[in-house]
């Protein structure tokens, strides 16, 4: 009887994971010639640095729209990313706006799916597992990968770096970790806290090699910008997201957006450095307290922190996230069968994670109203608090098991 049901519910997890897989397709190919304004920051960043055009007036927003009309993207407007983050596009900077879209579209789609691939090896997660189905379920139905393929937006890329750089850490290959780090700094900013967390673990040689690839392309791409646009995009850009007028939106679903949020009379930039100071001394506490568990474990851990304090992480960030469920669904579903609570609470915050909320409505609320507005950050910080916690529960139960034998 109990082999039946088990077999039951891998079908149904099985139907469910190739139904919400189609869904995403379906949707993808759907949006895939809308034009939004997150691929237009990007497109036509990528194309002026094609076209040989003035980077530093970039930053200059009427200058940016201007572009944005000239090609074809109407009263859509955004701002440019950091300098370096014009070569995401770079080779579609020469089709069409809605091509390009639809080529990029195809690009995420496979970042996805290599993605998947990718984490499953790394935490040793079987396709034909009732686990598996369920994680390509989550996978396949998460809200924040449906707003990246709407807006265009790098995050399933940003996704297939960090799962290389997993991928790079538990098969032992520096120079995949260090490259896939280096070109989440250098395209987004991000991987600063996985860059930290190799260094306390001891792992000079993906450090060091990051430092030098990220040192690399920045000093060879300077010519192309300069160091002034770099100074326009911290000016323009970096401290209007960080500190600026429009942080501590609910948009930001960030520990430091929630400070700015609950605490709207002290000077944002105070907030914005205590929050950076926060992360980091969780950053150093969390990775140093998992050097036992794995250093797999410890880099997942980083990544999530990465989002949780960056700046101004929006719905679509959340995508970063997948590698934390990813590892946290492998752990319990090895070891959490005699302990229902884990399970229900990881499937619980998980779907908080991933639902279609309308928690943008709740911004302008009154004190504490506004609170239930983070629903992203909760559950990312919940699922990582399970893990973290289950983990180190599964290594003193071994501990004490070897000492009795």
């Amino acid at each position: 009887m109990l082999i039946c049901s088990v077999s039951k519910v891998k079908i149904v997890l099985l139907i469910l994971a190739a139904a919400s897989a189609a869904m995403l397709l379906y949707y993808a190919s759907i949006r895939s010639t809308q034009l939004t304004h997150g691929f237009a920051s990007y497109y036509t960043h990528s194309r002026l640095l094609a076209e040989g055009g003035d980077m530093t007036a970039a930053y200059d927003s009427l200058y940016f729209h201007s572009k944005m009309w000239e090609y074809n993207f109407g009263r859509v407007k955004d701002l440019p990313n950091l300098p370096t983050g014009s070569l995401i596009m770079f080779p579609l900077a020469f089709l069409e706006p809605v091509k390009a879209k639809v080529v990029w579209t195809a690009i995420s789609l496979l970042a996805l799916a290599a993605s998947v691939l990718l984490l499953f090896r790394t935490y040793n997660i079987s396709f034909n597992s009732s686990a598996g189905f369920a994680l390509l379920f989550f996978t396949f139905v998460m809200n924040p990968l449906y707003s990246n393929m709407l807006f265009g937006q790098v995050y399933s890329v940003m996704l297939l770096l960090a799962s290389l750089a997993l991928y790079g850490v538990k098969s032992r290959k520096p120079i995949l970790t260090a490259a896939s780090i280096a070109l989440m700094l250098v395209f987004k900013g991000y991987g600063l806290y996985p860059l930290a967390a190799l260094l306390l673990m001891k792992e000079y040689r993906a450090s060091i090699y990051s430092i030098i690839f990220t040192a690399v392309i920045l000093l060879s791409t300077l010519p192309l910008y300069g160091v002034t646009a770099w100074q326009m995009y911290y000016t323009e850009f970096y401290s209007v997201v960080a500190y600026g007028t429009f942080t501590g939106h609910i948009a930001y679903q960030t520990f430091g957006s929630l400070l700015m949020h609950t605490f709207s009379s002290i000077p944002k930039v105070y907030l914005y450095y205590l929050s950076q100071a926060a992360g980091l001394i969780v950053l150093v506490f969390l990775t140093l307290r998992m050097k036992p568990i794995g250093k797999t474990a410890a880099l997942t851990s980083a990544i999530a922190l990465n989002v949780i304090f960056s700046p101004a992480a929006e719905n679509y960030h959340y995508v970063l996230m997948i590698p934390l469920v990813y590892w946290a669904g492998s752990l319990i579903a090895l070891h959490a069968r005699s302990k229902k609570v884990v399970p229900t609470a990881l499937i619980l915050f998980t779907a908080l994670l991933s639902a279609p909320l309308g928690y943008l409505a709740l911004n302008n609320s009154p004190f504490p109203i506004f609170l239930l507005g983070y629903p992203r950050l909760y559950a990312g910080a919940a699922i990582l608090v399970i893990a973290v916690i289950f983990s180190l529960s599964v290594l003193q139960n071994k501990s004490a098991e070897s000492s009795l034998h």
